[in-house]
């Protein structure tokens, strides 16, 4: 046991289990006792029109054009799109009018890969591309303030389970986050039938 870094390993474990459980309450959080999430309480930006539950087909790249545009002009500079990885998916395979792509590679190392020109980020967290499914949200996300109340706090607790030869560990951040603008965040919803 001398030569396993313990101490790291459960940082590096905890770390990660932490961010993903803040993540999905950044986005879907409820208010009662996580934060309040972005896409709790906003309203739908723009709804695809019939036939597009589960794929966006070639057709529906001016809808995609139609939703980008659905933001207000003052928000579009530095606005980024999030959404599922199912969405990514779907839109790779969709071309404009003059037969581009509409999802691009990024140019530059280190850059995200764009929809239209249009950084975009992947979150687990968002719901697949199915029918009255919201699988993307574009907006400008200063508006969505993140905070932090406190460092993150450790309990470790060798006794209730000492018999199983077992350590709880009790780990306790507190953290809220608040979408300040509204009309600074379009969602895509996708259709019904």
């Amino acid at each position: 046991d001398a030569v396993f870094d313990l101490e790291s390993y459960l940082v590096d474990k905890l770390t990660l289990r932490i961010s993903r459980l803040t993540e999905e309450s950044y986005l879907n959080g409820t208010l009662a006792t996580e934060p309040s999430g972005l896409l709790t309480g906003l309203s739908t930006g723009y709804q695809f029109s019939t036939g597009t539950t589960t794929t966006i087909p070639q057709t529906k790249a001016p809808e995609i054009y139609d939703w980008l545009h659905s933001l207000p002009v003052q928000y579009r500079a530095g606005a980024a799109i999030l959404c599922s990885d199912s969405f990514v998916k779907v839109v790779r395979k969709v071309q404009d009018n003059v037969g581009q792509f509409l999802w691009q590679p990024a140019l530059a190392q280190g850059a995200p890969p764009t929809i239209a020109g249009i950084p975009y980020y992947v979150s687990e967290h968002f719901a697949a591309v199915a029918a009255n499914a919201i699988p993307a949200v574009y907006g400008l996300f200063r508006y969505h303030e993140i905070y932090d109340r406190g460092a993150t706090e450790m309990l470790v607790d060798p006794y209730t389970n000492s018999l199983n030869w077992r350590t709880n560990i009790h780990v306790v951040r507190r953290t809220d986050s608040v979408r300040t603008l509204d009309e600074a965040f379009t969602t895509l919803k996708m259709s019904a039938t």
